[in-house]
């Protein structure tokens, strides 16, 4: 299935999307440094929008009450300790997985962590009977 596919019936995917799909896809692949620089570059074309929306997300912030998992690769240069910090800030209860070796594309390049970290955060927010 084609990226244009998934979204039928939405807004067209944009081209940072594309280049993430694109980073996601070398990660997938294991060709991670590739990646590391597509995310950095969907990361640099998304900024404008970002400075457009994140005053939206910082005002609607406090509507989250669920439990809140933040995936952090420990060598990410795009979520960095500022964000985590912001993120606990406006959704106090945000837990954080560091995952240490992983870049910004954690599930890629060290999915045992990824996996592990997620299954132990909704094994302690959603018990099964």
């Amino acid at each position: 299935m084609l990226a244009s596919d998934a979204t039928a019936g939405t807004e067209p995917i944009s081209a940072a999307a594309r280049t993430e799909i694109k980073a996601v896809a070398l990660a997938a692949q294991g060709h991670h440094e590739e990646a590391d620089k597509l995310f950095h570059a969907a990361a640099d074309a998304d900024l404008a929008l970002s400075h457009r929306i994140v005053p939206t997300l910082v005002r609607i912030a406090s509507r989250v009450t669920l439990p809140t998992l933040l995936v952090q690769g420990g060598q990410s240069g795009i979520v960095d300790d500022d964000g985590v910090e912001e993120m606990r800030r406006l959704v106090p209860q945000t837990e954080i997985l560091e995952v240490g070796g992983a870049s910004h594309m954690v599930a890629g390049g060290r999915n045992d962590a990824f996996n592990r970290g997620v299954i132990d955060f909704l094994e302690r927010h959603m018990p099964t009977a």
